[in-house]
């Protein structure tokens, strides 16, 4: 991996102008888990390269960063500013964005201040024209961002409404292979009273987590694509099995695996939020 990181180095340096040379040396440099704030300064380093080309996938990965480091109205401001084309297996400016709004929401939800928690969770469910992505047919992230939701307007007393968001979370249009996204329909079952249903997926998605632990190690990691390094596949199963220890309350257990998964991927976004909160 030096020696990769080396070249592009070498690489960039004789061709500054190119941008995809530091889209591809960023998925080098995660691969690597290279300090994401080193990682970030190279982007900025090249801002006017990244910003002002036809392709923003080195931008999706600034944007990325941004979230990572908590640095969600930056991240924002860049996402909702700049078109970014949706190539396959490349922009994921629009994941970005989602986490943008639903991490600061959570900051604020933490902090009481419930207006501000609703308006960003409402922008979750946004498809911004610029980042050129449609609504997915089953449902995206949607359950995740119903499911929070319906937690800030119970906390604003609304709980007609915060119903309705957790049916909305708990509609069955999700694929059938369990996922993070069932997490959060199972949450949304808990808080309808179906718990018998929703101990159903946190109980699959530690044995689907444990299933994939088993995986023998192939290295999945592609010099010219975002696909998974072995410590990747690992990181998420941990994610998953904390997952469904967190929604059996099993706090202890969850944190266990939150910190697995961060460990084996420092750039788990979503591992080291719930292990933040459980620390």
């Amino acid at each position: 991996m030096a020696g990769a990181i080396e070249s592009y180095e070498k690489a960039i340096s004789m061709n500054p102008g190119d941008q995809r040379l530091l889209y591809e040396a960023d998925l080098i440099h995660a691969a690597a888990r290279t300090d994401p704030e080193k990682r970030l300064k190279l982007l900025m380093d090249h801002q006017e390269v990244i910003t002002n080309n036809n392709v923003a996938d080195a931008l999706s990965r600034e944007v990325m960063l941004l979230v990572q480091l908590g640095r969600y109205d930056e991240a924002l401001n860049i996402a909702e500013n700049n078109y970014f084309r949706q190539w396959e297996g490349v922009s994921k400016a629009y994941s970005s964005y989602v986490d943008a709004h639903l991490l600061r929401g959570l900051n604020n939800f933490n902090s009481g201040k419930y207006k501000e928690t609703l308006s960003d969770w409402l922008n979750a469910l946004k498809y911004p024209e610029n980042m050129m992505v449609a609504e997915s047919y089953r449902g995206g992230r949607e359950s995740q961002v119903h499911y929070f939701l319906g937690t800030v307007y119970e906390k604003m007393g609304n709980s007609k409404k915060a119903k309705e968001m957790w049916e909305l979370s708990a509609d069955r249009r999700q694929y059938s292979q369990l996922s993070e996204n069932h997490f959060y329909r199972a949450l949304s079952l808990n808080r309808l009273g179906k718990t018998s249903e929703a101990n159903e997926i946190f109980d699959g998605l530690i044995e689907l987590g444990k299933q994939r632990l088993d995986i023998p190690d192939i290295d999945f990691f592609a010099k010219f694509g975002e696909r998974e390094t072995a410590d990747d596949r690992k990181s998420e199963a941990h994610y998953l099995i904390g997952l469904g220890y967190l929604g059996k309350e099993l706090k202890s257990d969850a944190k266990k695996q939150f910190a697995a998964a961060v460990r084996l991927n420092i750039n788990h976004v979503w591992a080291a939020e719930y292990l933040r909160e459980l620390r």
